[in-house]
């Protein structure tokens, strides 16, 4: 058996907490939001290299974290003020001399309540002249006000970019050039009104290649887009999962057969947003779904599990009906579907499992790791769910109740990938904290020796008693490992920051063209010319 893969305990300082801007007089605090502020756990960012091509491949980097802010206030007559505060904090640690070069990122607030009057105040654009010195800004509206600060070096710019009734948004072009930025959006609704907001994060997360043909660096422009909703009544966003709906079956003509290992459809979130699926014939049908930025649907049996842009949890059955389950899923993470039941991490970090039969969501208690998604094999009678834990350990839960920490550490930023073998057996894949592809079965762990790209995560099938890995190697392309030991070098380069899925003897994947291909066996594969949202995976 090999040894335990057990992070070493490293004693590290906990950084300054991030803390609540601070409000005039009037204000009560109604929800907040962070992302990790620890080191090793901040969201990593990259802008692209000189004018996006450039023989040099130095660009800016670093890493950062976000805070959500929302406050309420009355005017003791007819009407409640809100102020929602985002802030990002930018940490630059690339080369001195690429601050300047592209990197987009981005502030969006929503509110589902349009303010009262058009009355409403905003940040507004600011460039800097400070030399990345703290500037105070105090925002007022009616008899409240509330204040925000820019940190910003000097000559770069945070641009408004719109300023609505219901949302205001921001951007800079160029987040080598940030420290800290504070965007807030104030309105006025009647009394009583409990609006809705949608807070929306984009971190810049470029690709770099390198051109043969020019002999020159290349970078494409990719958002990772983190999403915040805070209710102002009742549970939800902002920490707890928002309440599902009535139990009531998602799919009402469940179809026969299990978990078939035989694909149906493939389905993505295409570059316009949407939800597609392909279809065994290979007709393409645009479902008219919006799928959240930077989540990827998953498929078993026809039915389709998906994040919508809502936050929420949908699901759409074999015979077409799609279903708002009214459960909050946690930014940036994606369901899993197997034979009915569906295994996701909810807004309040824990795993949640679904059955679309009969409508029953159960929550696990089992706290996820932030930006990793679960997997799951069986039906809806006998399942097991593989999942990172918040300890960073891959452990299982099955539906007897059981619930085993491997004892094994996977990479951060990654998902573990279960099947199950026609004799009972599940095979578990994941990268582990070493960044090579493991498989656990039987409570054994074995070392595959294959390196694996950064943040990506491997995908197994099975037919029969045998199993296939596919997965994006270290070198960029996608690479194929069976139980009979047999490595497969496809030469087929993949989209930074993805990751296949397999089903049968069938791999889908985002090419390094943004293009979905799928192969069957050993046979070439093809490019259906589909063009798939960034940072996204296909389903199969």
């Amino acid at each position: 058996m090999a040894a335990a893969l057990i992070a070493v305990p490293v004693a590290v300082l906990a950084p300054s907490a991030a803390q609540a801007v601070e409000p005039g007089a009037g204000w009560s605090i109604v929800r907040s939001s962070c992302t990790s502020q620890f080191e090793g756990e901040r969201l990593r960012w990259y802008g692209g290299v000189k004018n996006m091509s450039w023989p040099q491949a130095y660009r800016p980097e670093g890493d950062g974290y976000e805070c959500v802010w929302t406050y309420k206030a009355t005017d003791g007559n007819e009407f409640d003020y809100y102020a929602v505060v985002a802030t990002s904090n930018w940490r630059y640690d690339g080369d001195s001399g690429a601050r300047d070069y592209p990197a987009y990122m981005w502030h969006e607030i929503q509110s589902n309540v349009p303010t009262s009057g058009n009355v409403l105040k905003t940040t507004e654009s600011y460039t800097s002249h400070n030399n990345c010195l703290p500037v105070s800004f105090g925002l007022s509206l009616g008899p409240f006000s509330i204040g925000t600060k820019m940190d910003v070096c000097d000559s770069h710019s945070v641009v408004r970019s719109v300023n609505e009734r219901d949302r205001a948004s921001w951007y800079s072009s160029t987040t080598g050039g940030l420290e800290e930025v504070e965007t807030a959006f104030m309105e006025k609704v009647p009394r009583g009104v409990t609006p809705t907001f949608d807070i929306y994060f984009a971190v810049p997360q470029y690709s770099r290649t390198w051109n043969d043909n020019t002999g020159l660096w290349t970078s494409t422009a990719h958002l990772a887009w983190n999403h915040f909703t805070h209710t102002t009544s009742g549970s939800g966003g902002g920490g707890s999962p928002s309440p599902g709906g009535p139990s009531d079956p998602d799919e009402t003509n469940p179809p026969s057969g299990g978990n078939s290992q035989t694909p149906n459809l493939i389905v993505m979130q295409a570059n316009n947003g949407l939800l597609f699926a392909r279809e065994n014939n290979g007709t393409w049908r645009d479902l008219q779904l919006g799928v959240m930025r930077g989540t990827s649907p998953a498929t078993s049996n026809g039915q389709i599990a998906f994040q919508a842009n809502t936050g929420f949890l949908f699901t759409r059955s074999a015979g077409g009906t799609i279903s708002d389950t009214r459960y909050g899923m946690m930014a940036g993470t994606n369901p899993a579907i197997s034979g009915g039941q569906i295994a996701f991490q909810a807004n309040n970090t824990l795993l949640h499992t679904r059955n679309m039969n009969t409508g029953q969501t159960t929550d696990l208690a089992l706290g996820m790791m932030a930006g990793s998604s679960p997997s799951i094999a069986g039906d809806t009678s006998s399942w097991r769910i593989a999942f990172q834990a918040n300890d960073g350990f891959l452990y299982y839960r099955d539906s007897n109740g059981s619930t085993v920490n491997t004892g094994y550490g996977m990479m951060r930023g990654t998902s573990p990938s279960i099947t199950k073998l026609s004799n009972g057996t599940y095979v578990i894949a994941f990268q582990a904290n070493n960044g090579l592809l493991y498989t656990y079965s039987n409570g054994n762990a074995t070392c595959l020796y294959l390196g694996m790209m950064t943040d990506t995560s491997p995908a197994i099938s099975s037919l029969d008693n045998s199993w296939t890995i596919a997965f994006q190697a270290n070198t960029g392309f996608l690479l194929t490992r069976n139980s009979a030991g047999s490595t497969v070098d496809t030469r087929y380069g993949m989209m930074a920051h993805t990751s296949p899925s397999a089903r049968g003897n069938r791999i889908v994947f985002q090419a390094n063209t943004g293009f979905l291909f799928y192969r069957d066996g050993n046979l070439g594969a093809v490019d259906t010319r589909y063009g798939m949202m960034a940072g996204t995976n296909p389903g199969i």
